[in-house]
């Protein structure tokens, strides 16, 4: 049976002996809920993670590496290489952030991912860091720059929605000057994919410290996007 992570939970199929996750879970407790597909009801199975020595696979054997130590699995020695580099990294991070308290905050928010990974990659010259937040569907960098704005170094965290935010619905679909619609009463609605993606409560947990918000704003010759 090959699958996504649909066959995470709520499937109880007698006999597997075996899960391969060939791109690892999102989270730990995902990865958990995929490996529990086999060695179920006192049965024994094997379960078997493929992961890369970077990038966010990196972060990720930390937690897969727990769930090991918890079941009383050996951790491999590269596994164990890589998950004790990455908790050197993050107590690298806890010493950056007391050094980062006390510098005003930018929330900067693209379209799209990839032009959010472009903006943090060209503005960070490659050393900006990764954040999780309420939304596996966007990212969220953070760095120090210097912001013209402020007119000091700043704590910077760049970010994007997907797609369109909120949808209008407008009360007159007809009018004879399209101009008329600007006084028209419209209802805003949070779209579909937004809402499922947690995208309101992504921006709203980055929001309430930021001093400034910069918006990545793509437009035609005709500016019709803005």
């Amino acid at each position: 049976l090959v699958a996504t992570d649909v066959a995470a939970r709520g499937l109880d199929i007698k006999g597997v002996s075996m899960v391969v996750n060939y791109d690892s879970a999102n989270s730990t407790e995902d990865h958990v809920h995929r490996i529990g597909r086999t060695g179920r009801a006192g049965e024994k199975g094997r379960s078997v993670t493929f992961l890369t020595r970077s990038g966010e696979d990196a972060w990720k054997a930390v937690g897969i590496a727990e769930v090991m130590e918890k079941a009383g699995c050996p951790v491999p020695p590269e596994m164990r290489q890589i998950v004790d580099r990455m908790l050197a990294r993050r107590q690298q991070s806890k010493a950056l952030d007391q050094q980062w308290d006390n510098l005003p905050k930018v929330l900067m928010v693209a379209e799209k991912p990839s032009v959010c990974k472009l903006i943090a990659d060209h503005l960070s010259r490659g050393r900006s860091r990764f954040r999780k937040g309420q939304s596996r569907a966007v990212q969220t960098y953070e760095f120090v720059a210097w912001f013209a704005p402020a007119q000091s170094k700043c704590r910077i965290l760049t970010t994007s929605t997907i797609g369109h935010v909120f949808g209008l619905d407008f009360g007159r679909n007809k009018v004879p000057d399209i101009a008329d619609l600007y006084w028209d009463q419209c209802k805003k609605t949070i779209e579909e994919n937004t809402a499922k993606n947690r995208i309101v409560e992504h921006l709203q947990e980055l929001a309430p410290d930021c001093e400034y918000l910069a918006l990545w704003l793509p437009f035609g010759k005709e500016g019709g996007d803005i």
